[in-house]
């Protein structure tokens, strides 16, 4: 995927590897930083690198607990 400036959930979804009702559940949750521009819903590619790391970390974390 092209490093754009920003993401669509579904586009965010994609990058993630993960579905959008996921990537809709962590933006309600505020989990997942977006922005409105008119009608569409967006995510910054600052605010999808942050939330690509944080689950990276329990994800390690948790491969960690299960040795």
């Amino acid at each position: 995927m092209t490093q754009s400036l920003c993401y669509s959930p579904a586009e965010a979804a994609k990058s993630l590897g993960i579905c959008k009702n996921h990537i809709y559940k962590y933006l309600e949750s505020g989990e997942l930083r977006s922005f409105k521009l008119g009608q569409r819903r967006l995510i910054n590619r600052e605010a999808l690198d942050e939330f690509r790391l944080k689950l990276e970390r329990l994800h390690t974390a948790a491969m960690q607990g299960e040795s």
